[in-house]
C-alpha cells in the first residue's frame, strides 16, 4: 500500500472519511512542521532583504519570534524593524551571544498570509497536510479568510497564559482550543491508518 506524503482534505471526496477530533501531538506535529515551512520563508526573505548577512537559526511556529545570526560586518539600525532585521545582542555569562529579532511588522503580514490563506483555500496549512488534519466549521466547510485569520491571531492570549488555551483543550470533549471555540472551527484527523 502507497501511501502519499501530502494528506489533502478534499470536501467533495469527504463523504468516506471518518473525522475524528485531532489529537493535541496531532496538532503539536503539525505546528513544528509549520515552523520549518516558515523558517524556511522567512530566511529567504531575511537573506534577500540584508544582502545575504541575516539569517534565522530558530524561528516560532505560530508567531514570528526568532533568534538570528548576523555577520560580523552587519549593521542592524532601528529602521529595519519592520522587515525584521532589527535586533538586540544578548550576552549571557556562560554561553554565547545570541541576536533576538524583534516581531516586524512585515513578517507578521507572511504569517498571517501563511495561516489565513491556506486554512481559506484548503483547510490546511503544508504542517496539516503532512500530519493529515483539517481545519472545518461547523457546517464542514474551510473557513473564510477572516474566519482563519481571526483563529491565527486568537492563539496570542492563547499562549502568553501558559498556553492554557491550548492544554485544556484535552478536557473539552471535542478537542476544542480557545481559539477555535472563539471561531466556532473545529480541527479533525481524518488519516484513516491511525497515528504516527
Amino acid at each position: 500500500m502507497q501511501i502519499p506524503v501530502f494528506h489533502i482534505y478534499l470536501q467533495k471526496d469527504a463523504t468516506g472519511l471518518e473525522l475524528r477530533p485531532a489529537l493535541l501531538k496531532e496538532r503539536f506535529v503539525a505546528q513544528c512542521l509549520d515552523g520549518i515551512f516558515l523558517s524556511l520563508l522567512i530566511n529567504l526573505f531575511l537573506l534577500a532583504f540584508s544582502g545575504g548577512e541575516l539569517y534565522a537559526v530558530w524561528i516560532s511556529p505560530l508567531f514570528p519570534v526568532y533568534l538570528l545570526q548576523a555577520s560580523k560586518t552587519y549593521l542592524a539600525v532601528p529602521a529595519d524593524w519592520w522587515w525584521g532585521g532589527y535586533f538586540v545582542t544578548v550576552n549571557l555569562p556562560y554561553l554565547a551571544e545570541f541576536n533576538l529579532a524583534y516581531p516586524s511588522l512585515l513578517q507578521f503580514v507572511l504569517y498571517g498570509l501563511y495561516y489565513g490563506l491556506f486554512h481559506a483555500w484548503w483547510g490546511q496549512t503544508p504542517g496539516k497536510m503532512l500530519r493529515g488534519v483539517v481545519v472545518l466549521t461547523p457546517d464542514g466547510k474551510f473557513p473564510t479568510f477572516g474566519r482563519a485569520l481571526f483563529r491565527w491571531l486568537a492563539y496570542l492570549p492563547s499562549l502568553f497564559l501558559l498556553a492554557a488555551g491550548i492544554w485544556l483543550a484535552e478536557m473539552h470533549p471535542e478537542r476544542a482550543t480557545w481559539p477555535d471555540r472563539w471561531t466556532k472551527t473545529r480541527v479533525y484527523g481524518f488519516l484513516p491508518w491511525g497515528n504516527w
